[in-house]
């Protein structure tokens, strides 16, 4: 009896120690579940949190890329059309770039690595809107020709170097969200073990176990809507993007076909994705780069997935592609090919971004069909001045020799038959001379103004009054009654060559018309600069002219007076004319009958800027 009481006793206490063992051990068992459920919450939180900031920062990368691309668009179309409406939209495309990078920034604060990323594209997006800027203005100096030939996609502050940068930064973002989502489903399911083991274990804790899993369970469900959501909200950024954007796997399932992508190829993205990629290369094209690479291909028929990749594939540079449509159309593309990886570098697919560059290939054929017949309007100016130049040699030297032997054999006659010639006959063989002489300054003076338009200009700055001078006295000044006053002149930037010929006709005209006073005669020179241009004045108290016929004065063989009061063949003010036109002058005239005539020519003062 005493051992039986004894034993249960020890029975009891061994129970009391088994139930104060379960006590302690579903404590133990509780209290690590809901420290488990505790971390887990917290992860959970946190994960949901990161997917947050995640797609924030994706959206921002994608958002900035859209604007710079669209910069970039509106930019290049106004360097094709010169249009300013292309300048507004390339400032409104930048001014939404400024403000999606200062958030971005904001997004990014606290991460060094992808703040700096997110601050080199704000700048790369600053210097490239700066470039565009000198880009304008070279427009505005140099025309729209010398924009595009300065104009570089290429160097700092290049669009690539922006998207390499934004890329570098949604691919590190979306690697740290894959891993942080890989690791709460890890952390999710050894969870879950935890729960179904300690629910074995403790049948007591059943209740609150359950509820603890269905807690934890709803967390998850939460996690992946929020990371589908984040997912949905990128491919709607990829399918408002300006590009065609096709991702592939490895055997060549369609993973990705934006709504770009669809719009020019005529695929229904739901009809593509998990299917082959559809065959958009020409696959002639394909063979001719085949062929230059040393690649066996078959003769006919589409290329393999494999193969295409291979030939298309440039690490990330563009090249030109033709695109074949569904309804076979083709047009030419800019390709860039990149290859997908996953979180341990493993190639898992490829993704190509093209744009559509017909517009840019029908511009850049017009601007080779202009360049084509600027080069015939050339070589058909080179002939025209080949005849011109022919013709002048002709009037040379064909038509001087009878113009000297007519006024030969009219001298001669008089000289030979002198003694037998009544004065009428002999006033017949002095008209015949003057004629012939008169004729051949008619035709020097048409011979040097056929030759102004081809003497190639030579300026330099050019002391006027020094010039003036000395044509006065190649204009006859020293022999002449007529009292001559060369005031001060400012200096000009001409070729003083051709600019002598001006103020020997003038000088000339003044003294000429000026002559019927004798040495009452006034002829007078003055000159003053007008900010960059200069202005001279020839005046004279001569025989002067009426104004209604002024329009006559700059014309060839155009005279206001006779023969045979005043010599000269009506070309020396022509010849003005046309070489201050060369020199970006002009020339005016203004008189009266009787009271003179004065002449004001206006030229550069410095060199005119190219």
């Amino acid at each position: 009896m005493d051992r039986q009481v004894a034993q249960n006793a020890k029975d009891r206490q061994r129970q009391r120690g088994v139930l104060l063992a379960g006590l302690v051990l579903g404590v133990a068992l509780v209290a690590g579940l809901a420290l488990l459920a505790w971390q887990q919450n917290l992860r959970a939180q946190g994960t949901q949190a990161f997917a947050d900031r995640t797609a924030t920062l994706l959206q921002g990368a994608l958002s900035l890329e859209a604007a710079s691309g669209a910069m970039e668009a509106h930019h290049r179309g106004y360097l094709i059309t010169g249009q300013q409406r292309f300048v507004d939209r390339r400032e409104r495309a930048f001014a939404d770039g400024m403000h999606v990078a200062a958030t971005l920034l904001r997004a990014v604060e606290g991460d060094p690595v992808q703040h700096r990323r997110a601050r080199d594209a704000r700048l790369a997006l600053m210097q490239r809107h700066a470039f565009m800027l000198q880009a304008a203005a070279h427009v505005e100096n140099e025309g729209l020709a010398a924009a595009r030939a300065r104009f570089s996609g290429l160097g700092v502050g290049s669009y690539d170097w922006m998207l390499g940068e934004l890329g570098a930064l949604r691919a590190d973002a979306e690697t740290r969200l894959l891993e942080r989502t890989r690791h709460a489903a890890t952390s999710a399911r050894r969870f879950e073990r935890t729960l179904l083991l300690g629910t074995l274990a403790a049948l007591s804790l059943l209740v609150i176990t359950s509820w603890l899993l269905w807690r934890q369970l709803q967390r998850n469900m939460r996690i992946r809507a929020q990371h589908e959501r984040a997912l949905v909200l990128q491919n709607a950024i990829l399918d408002v993007a300006g590009y065609m954007i096709i991702a592939a796997d490895e055997t060549g399932r369609t993973l990705l076909f934006n709504r770009a992508a669809a719009d020019a190829l005529g695929y229904a993205p739901d009809a593509v994705i998990g299917q082959p990629v559809p065959a958009i290369h020409d696959p002639d094209e394909l063979r001719v780069r085949a062929g230059a690479l040393g690649m066996d291909v078959p003769a006919d028929g589409p290329l393999s997935f494999d193969t295409t990749v291979a030939l298309v594939h440039n690490h990330g540079e563009e090249a030109a592609w033709t695109y074949i449509a569904r309804d076979g159309q083709r047009f030419p593309v800019l390709l860039t090919v990149n290859e997908l990886r996953d979180a341990d570098g493993t190639r898992v697919g490829f993704v190509g971004m093209a744009r559509d560059i017909t517009q840019r290939r029908a511009a850049e054929q017009a601007i080779l069909e202009l360049n084509q017949q600027l080069t015939q309007n050339a070589d058909t100016l080179a002939r025209t001045n080949r005849e011109l130049e022919a013709f002048s040699y002709t009037v040379s030297h064909d038509l001087r020799a009878p113009l000297r032997h007519i006024d030969g054999y009219a001298r001669m006659l008089r000289e030979d038959a002198e003694a037998v010639l009544d004065p009428e006959m002999r006033r017949y063989l002095d008209a015949i001379s003057d004629g012939a002489r008169h004729m051949g300054s008619l035709i020097d003076d048409l011979l040097a103004f056929s030759r102004l338009g081809r003497k190639p200009l030579e300026c330099t700055h050019v002391d006027m009054r020094d010039l003036a001078r000395h044509a006065l006295v190649e204009a006859g000044g020293l022999h002449s009654p007529a009292e001559v006053d060369i005031g001060p002149l400012p200096d000009a930037y001409a070729d003083p060559v051709l600019l002598r010929q001006v103020w020997v006709n003038l000088l000339s005209n003044a003294l000429k018309y000026s002559g019927p006073r004798g040495h009452d005669a006034r002829v007078a020179v003055a000159g003053e600069r007008i900010g960059d241009r200069v202005r001279y004045t020839v005046r004279d108290n001569g025989v002067g002219f009426d104004m209604r016929y002024a329009d006559k004065l700059f014309g060839v063989f155009q005279r206001l007076h006779p023969q045979d009061e005043f010599e000269g063949t009506g070309v020396g003010l022509a010849i003005v004319e046309r070489i201050l036109a060369r020199h970006g002058g002009h020339v005016s005239a203004d008189a009266s009958p009787g009271h003179g005539a004065a002449f004001t020519i206006e030229l550069p003062a410095e060199e005119e800027p190219a």
